[in-house]
C-alpha cells in the first residue's frame, strides 16, 4: 500500500489528464477522417462539412500536443543518467517493438481485409518500403519518429546537460528544430521529425519553466484560453495558413499546460494508461468502417469508429496487458 501511495505522489496527474485528452483527440480524428476534403484513400457519397471543418480544428491540435507530451517527459529520463545504450534499449523497446508487432500483425492484415488499394503489391514492398520505411504505413509514423527525437535530444544533452544549463540546453534543442525544418521530403521518418520536432522541444521548454507557466496570473490564463478558443474558431471557418496553424498549436499547446487540472479523474486516468494501446489498436479499425459502411450517414459512422471502435481498442489494451503481452504496447 506505501509503494502505491508513493507512486501516486510521483504521478503527474495534470499530464496524465492531458495525455487522456491528447488520445481521445486524436481517436476522433481518425473517427471522422473519410469526411475531411484533405483525405481521399476512401470515398463516401455523403458529406458533412462540420465534420471536416472538426478535423482541421483537430489537425492543429493532436500531433503538436502529442510530441510536446513526449518532449515534457523526456526529461524524467534524462534525470537518470542512464547510458546512452541502455537508453536506446529502453526506448526501442517502448517504441520500435510495437511499432513492427502492430505493424505487421495488425494494421497489415487489417488494411487487406479493407481491400486498401496500395496494399496490393508484393508483401515485400508492402511490409519493407510502406509499412517498416514508412511510405505508407497510417498512424504508425508517429513511433519511429518519436524514437529519432528521443535519441537527438538525449545526444544534445550530453553536449549541453540541461541540468547545468537550461537556457543553453533550449537555445541548441530550438535550434535543431529550426535546422530540421530544411530536411528532405524523400525521407518519411526524417521529413515528420524536422516537422513535429518543435513541438517536442515546447514540451520539454514548458517542463523546465513549469512553475513559471502554472504561475500565470488568471487574467493571462483567461487571455490565453480566449485566445485558443479563437484561433481553433477561425481554423473550423476555414481560415488556411500554415503560419496561423502554428501559431494556434503553440496556444494550445500551453494553455493545456496552463489550465490542465491536477486532480485525478478515474476515467481520465484510466483512458491514458491504455492511450499507447488505444493509439497502436484504433486506426486501422476505421478502416473497415470506411471500406464496408462508407455511405452511412456521418454521425453514425462517428459512433461506430469513435464509440464502438474506441471502445475494442480499450479493452484489447487491457486484455493484452492482462495475458502477460505488454512488450506488444511498451511495456
Amino acid at each position: 500500500m506505501e509503494q502505491d501511495k508513493t507512486r501516486q505522489d510521483k504521478t503527474r496527474q495534470d499530464i496524465v489528464n492531458l495525455r487522456a485528452i491528447a488520445i481521445l483527440t486524436v481517436v476522433f480524428g481518425h473517427s471522422i477522417i473519410i469526411y475531411s476534403d484533405k483525405w481521399s484513400l476512401y470515398t463516401t457519397n455523403q458529406s458533412s462539412v462540420f465534420l471536416s471543418r472538426i478535423k482541421d480544428v483537430i489537425n492543429v491540435v493532436q500531433m503538436p500536443l502529442f510530441f510536446s507530451i513526449s518532449g515534457f517527459c523526456i526529461l524524467y529520463s534524462l534525470k537518470k543518467n542512464q547510458k546512452f545504450l541502455k537508453f536506446i534499449k529502453g526506448k526501442f523497446n517502448r517504441i520500435i517493438i510495437p511499432f513492427f508487432v502492430v505493424g505487421l500483425a495488425w494494421l497489415y492484415p487489417l488494411r487487406m481485409l479493407a481491400h486498401y488499394a496500395p496494399y496490393k503489391a508484393s508483401p515485400l514492398i508492402v511490409i519493407f518500403k510502406y509499412i517498416i520505411c514508412g511510405f505508407d504505413n497510417g498512424h504508425l509514423w508517429f513511433l519511429p519518429t518519436l524514437f529519432i527525437m528521443l535519441i537527438i535530444t538525449y545526444l544534445i544533452n550530453l553536449l549541453i546537460p540541461f541540468d547545468c544549463s537550461r537556457i543553453s540546453f533550449c537555445i541548441f534543442c530550438c535550434l535543431c528544430a529550426c535546422l530540421a525544418q530544411g530536411i528532405p521530403s524523400s525521407l518519411p521518418y526524417l521529413r515528420q521529425f524536422g516537422t513535429n520536432y518543435i513541438w517536442f522541444v515546447l514540451g520539454l521548454i514548458v517542463h523546465l519553466h513549469f512553475s513559471e507557466v502554472k504561475a500565470m496570473r488568471i487574467s493571462l490564463k483567461i487571455i490565453a484560453a480566449v485566445l485558443t478558443l479563437a484561433s481553433l474558431l477561425a481554423v473550423f471557418c476555414g481560415f488556411d495558413s500554415r503560419i496561423f496553424s502554428c501559431i494556434a498549436s503553440a496556444l494550445c499547446v500551453l494553455t493545456g499546460y496552463a489550465l490542465m487540472s491536477n486532480k485525478r479523474n478515474l476515467i481520465l486516468s484510466r483512458i491514458s494508461r491504455n492511450s499507447m494501446g488505444m493509439y497502436l489498436f484504433h486506426s486501422p479499425l476505421v478502416y473497415l468502417a470506411y471500406c464496408y459502411l462508407p455511405n452511412i450517414n456521418p454521425f453514425l459512422m462517428l459512433l461506430i469508429n469513435f464509440l464502438g471502435f474506441g471502445t475494442i481498442s480499450y479493452f484489447v489494451t487491457g486484455f493484452i496487458r492482462r495475458v502477460n503481452l505488454g512488450f506488444i504496447i511498451g511495456e
